[in-house]
């Protein structure tokens, strides 16, 4: 299961929102879907949206657990 995160562009990394697809965060942050996805692939900082200044990332989460 993956999930998507928005979290602070520094060093911390602290998460600023959680999301279950690249759809849904796109809803939550105010981009599309494709910026996203661009976003999490480059490690680039959204530059868009009520989340600007933040980074977006896809997390690995065992469904096990």
């Amino acid at each position: 299961m993956q999930l998507y995160m928005a979290v602070t562009a520094d060093k911390y990394e602290l998460p600023c929102s959680i999301a279950d697809s690249g759809a849904e965060m796109a809803k939550i942050v105010g981009i599309t879907r494709s910026a996203v996805l661009h976003s999490v692939k480059r490690g680039r900082i959204v530059r868009a949206g009520w989340l600007k200044g933040c980074k977006i990332v896809r997390v690995a989460v065992d469904a096990d657990e």
